[in-house]
């Protein structure tokens, strides 16, 4: 008997902590908050076919978050083209939706302005308690905006784009520890030979998704179910080792400069003067003018019965300013060469 008991306290006791922990997580789930930033890209690249995809995915997850999502969950809408139109935030999906509806498509794409209004909604009518996240939906065709020349893109990674992309960026970087960015591309095949770098970026500026086409299901479980770590995990910067030989104790050093470069190249020029330049080419020209006189017809004299006709005056009179070009272009290119060889 006393055996029984025992173990019918020891099946309710297991049971009781089970609904405690489900009751629990039940409750945590419930209980969070999220602030979502719906930031839809209005400019004159989405009209058209662009416009109606952007407005069904951007509807499908918000009805999503909004009816049925565990949490309480508010969105706002933050319309983009030259210009951040922010729509204040609501947890009605339709009027969600009347908004997204009411959107257009004209103007130039200022991606890092509607970061930038993200932050100052945020700080104006965010909750503090909420988690953050912010969900892009772009072409990403980048064609208006701050820019900058030095960042994370070169010239050569997008000639259209960089400077822009460089701000965007840096912008979206600086928001990581404290929100969750997920893109989602929107026809980005569009736009030709500036489509992988296009896509790059987007993938670039997120720190939890990207998506190259929407997938609802999959970017409705990231930010619903997902680790919510705006930070992406970064490993600290390492110090490059020193291989300049420290010096001993009351020594100081004194460093040489390289003498063998100068603006990035590797040259290193022969011991020769200017003045040996010049005498060198000046031969040079001179016997390259004899060997093409010897080729030249008409040399004999009247006496002898010949003339000189149209065409070979005409072929003396060109060569002799070819060769005159070809004199001028050598002594020219041995003078700089023999300036910059000075100027070490």
């Amino acid at each position: 008997m006393k055996t029984t008991c025992k173990r019918l306290v020891s099946v309710l006791l297991i049971l009781t902590l089970a609904l405690t922990a489900v009751f629990a997580v039940t409750a945590s789930a419930d209980d969070v908050k999220r602030d979502i930033y719906l930031l839809l890209d209005v400019s004159g690249t989405m009209t058209g076919k662009h416009m109606d995809r952007l407005k069904a995915d951007s509807k499908q997850l918000s009805e999503s978050l909004l009816n049925g999502a565990n949490g309480d969950n508010r969105i706002c809408i933050i319309a983009f083209n030259d210009k951040a139109t922010v729509y204040d935030f609501s947890n009605d999906y339709a009027a969600v939706a009347a908004t997204i509806d009411s959107l257009s498509a004209s103007g130039k794409a200022d991606i890092n302005k509607a970061l930038e209004a993200v932050k100052a909604t945020a700080a104006n009518i965010g909750d503090p308690d909420a988690q953050r996240h912010v969900v892009v939906m772009s072409d990403a065709v980048l064609t208006a905006g701050e820019k900058s020349k030095s960042g994370k893109y070169k010239l050569t990674d997008s000639v259209l784009y960089y400077q822009l992309a460089n701000k965007a960026y840096d912008t979206a970087e600086k928001m990581w520890p404290e929100y969750a960015i997920y893109t989602v591309g929107v026809t980005l095949c569009f736009g030709g030979t500036e489509f992988k770098f296009r896509q790059r970026f987007l993938k670039d500026i997120e720190n939890n998704l990207f998506q190259e086409e929407f997938n609802h299901d999959e970017l409705l479980n990231a930010i619903l179910n997902g680790k919510y770590s705006p930070a992406p995990e970064t490993e600290p910067p390492t110090e490059p080792e020193s291989t300049t030989a420290k010096p001993a104790d009351g020594e100081t050093t004194t460093a040489k400069p390289d003498e063998t470069k100068k603006g990035g190249l590797d040259i290193k020029l022969p011991d020769i003067t200017l003045p040996d330049i010049k005498a060198k080419c000046k031969d040079f020209c001179d016997d390259l003018i004899g060997k093409v006189k010897g080729l030249i017809p008409g040399g004999k004299s009247k006496d002898s019965g010949s003339t000189e006709t149209k065409s070979s005056v005409a072929q003396t009179g060109t060569s002799k300013t070819a060769i005159a070009v070809a004199a001028v272009v050598m002594v020219g290119a041995a003078t700089f060469v023999a300036t910059k060889k000075h100027e070490k």
